[in-house]
């Protein structure tokens, strides 16, 4: 609140929302039977339409920041469910996962619990992305208006590809972070780095990593280029000689 004003409160907003969402709506639903993967992406969506709007105000640049956290989103369902069937991971690897098959009837596909994880941990970063552009190409277009929505992108897509670098390695660090117990516990009982990494539990932090990663490499273009449609943006057709 000292630091973020009026945005940090509204942020701690959004953070209750963002719980009520979970805790009343997606868990429950999930235990009801409602399919994982379609649970998610649904309270996925709702959250970021309230947060994003909410934090950072109710204008057309938001908007199309929202618009392309939502095809962030699909881009995470997409690479989720391929690098699911290449790594032909069950969901049953964890004590958790298989506590919830065995003793929940309406649950009967682990894997969706897992890849509905895998969606909801992208999430936030896609949001960050998101906003990130927007914001780079609204500066860039006040310290030079009459820049043309090409000269916009190829500027804003130098800062963007920065972004991707230190986001991934973020995204990689915050997964290890979480499994760091698991990880040493496997590496110490494996010995060797080929049956560890062989392990499905290790493997389900590599999809993690690699889904998130794939989708937030094609959000930084996309939201570079919704952000570029600002009508402010003059376009080189158009541009005064």
């Amino acid at each position: 609140l000292a630091v973020g004003l009026l945005r940090g409160f509204l942020s701690l907003i959004g953070l209750a929302v963002t719980l009520a969402v979970l805790i009343l709506g997606l868990f429950p639903a999930i235990l009801r039977g409602v399919d994982p993967i379609l649970a998610t992406v649904g309270a996925s969506a709702l959250i970021l339409l309230v947060n994003m709007h909410l934090s950072h105000g109710l204008n057309r640049q938001t908007f199309f920041a929202f618009l392309s956290t939502l095809a962030g989103l699909g881009f995470v369902v997409i690479f989720t469910d391929i690098f699911l069937a290449l790594a032909r991971l069950s969901g049953l690897a964890s004590e958790e996962g298989a506590l919830l098959f065995w003793e929940l009837d309406p649950v009967q596909v682990p894997v969706g619990i897992l890849a509905a994880g895998i969606i909801l941990g992208a999430v936030g970063v896609l949001d960050d992305i998101a906003i990130t552009q927007s914001e780079t190409v609204q500066e860039l277009l006040l310290a030079n208006p009459h820049t043309t929505r090409r000269e916009l992108f190829v500027q804003a897509m130098r800062i963007g590809r920065h972004h991707i670098a230190s986001t991934v390695n973020t995204l990689i660090l915050v997964y290890a972070g979480a499994a760091l117990p698991v990880f040493l516990l496997f590496m110490n009982q494996f010995g060797g780095y080929q049956d560890f990494l062989q392990n499905e539990l290790i493997a389900e932090e590599f999809v993690r990593t690699l889904a998130g990663t794939c989708a937030l490499v094609l959000l930084v273009p996309l939201s570079t280029w919704f952000a570029t449609l600002n009508p402010k943006v003059v376009d080189r057709h158009h541009k005064q000689p």
